[in-house]
């Protein structure tokens, strides 16, 4: 993960599925959307709420693909089944710089009551 923070690593995933199965650009930007409860950023486009069963789904759709970034999504993930959400400004500011953004990297976590606040205002 520290190489692809530190940029000497390029994040680059195919938006190509095979099987049916979800694409590793899907993927990845669904796991970007997680990142969104999580994270302070000026801008954020897409929110998945992270919960459990979140976790497990993409824990389970990861093992069923070969990813590029296999590792790096596995080790995000596990971290947070653990309830470790340190990961998580790095996490978004990997996928964000991949998709060349300009506008809405992510400065800090949120605290407690901005991540209440950003589930109850994005909830359906």
């Amino acid at each position: 993960m520290e190489q692809l923070a530190s940029g000497e690593k390029e994040f680059q995933v195919s938006d190509e599925s095979e099987d049916g199965r979800m694409s590793e650009r899907v993927f990845s930007d669904r796991l970007h959307g997680m990142t969104h409860q999580k994270v302070y950023a000026e801008e954020k486009w897409g929110y998945v709420p992270i919960t459990e069963k979140s976790i497990d789904l993409m824990l389970e759709i990861l093992e069923e693909s070969d990813y590029t970034h296999q590792d790096f999504y596995k080790q995000s993930l596990l971290a947070w089944k653990d309830g470790d959400f340190s990961n998580a400004v790095k996490v978004h500011n990997v996928i964000w710089n991949s998709k060349g953004g300009n506008v809405g990297k992510a400065q800090r976590l949120l605290t407690p009551q901005e991540e209440m606040d950003y589930r109850i205002e994005h909830q359906n």
